[in-house]
């Protein structure tokens, strides 16, 4: 476990590659913990099958149960490899309620998948559930409706966030700043720019390249 999240954490990919072909030739019987981290290992190579495998190998021929940590390694390996429908399977296959980060976790994902419509769903959703999310949380939600510009539906967020007191950070200026240089509005754009210069908010220039960006893409 040690050797594979050490080398996750510093994207090691060959020392990963290398523990994994150790496991492959041993006899191992995993643990649930270690489970996760073999999945998030084989994720982040690109090996969505292994997942797979490792996933039922756990859960069907041994009948362990996953914890919590377990299924976000999953449900991330599964994003990050652009299976967002298959990590949704499992995401409601749990019997016990999911919390705000598996949400978050599946959020990347219709964000990356451009399905804002079903991350609004799933949001709204999971509000009447009563879950409250961090800013960090909030702001994958709100991604997924900066990439088609949808501004409703981004002040519907922002008001959310402001009535559970969730302060916005520097990213969550900067997807601000993305959603009106999607839909071609610079004045506004500027303006949240400049609301943000005015905030006590640290901010780098990320928000300032995501105008720049959009101002080159609009000629």
């Amino acid at each position: 476990n040690i050797v594979l999240e050490t080398s996750a954490r510093n994207k090691d990919f060959k020392r990963i590659e290398w523990t994994l072909e150790c496991f492959e030739t041993s006899k191992m019987s995993p643990s649930t913990p270690t489970y996760g981290s073999l999945i998030k290992a084989y994720g982040m190579l690109k090996r969505p099958k292994k997942c797979w495998q490792m996933w039922k190998e756990m859960t069907e021929l041994r009948g362990l149960k996953p914890t919590d940590i377990v299924i976000g390694c999953m449900l991330d390996a599964l994003v990050c490899n652009s299976l967002v429908d298959d990590a949704e399977q499992i995401f409601a296959e749990q019997s016990y309620p999911p919390n705000v980060i598996l949400y978050s976790i599946i959020f990347k994902g219709l964000s990356c998948s451009h399905r804002p419509k079903r991350a609004m769903d799933l949001w709204r959703n999971m509000r009447k559930q009563g879950l409250k999310m961090s800013t960090v949380g909030y702001n994958s939600i709100l991604d997924s409706q900066a990439r088609q510009g949808n501004m409703e539906e981004m002040f519907e967020i922002l008001e959310a966030m402001d009535e559970e007191a969730i302060e916005p950070d520097s990213v969550t200026h900067s997807i601000i700043v993305k959603t009106y240089c999607v839909r071609g509005d610079f004045q506004n754009a500027m303006q949240a720019i400049r609301n943000m210069q005015d905030s006590k908010v640290e901010h780098d220039a990320v928000v300032y390249n995501t105008c720049l960006d959009a101002c080159s893409k609009k000629g």
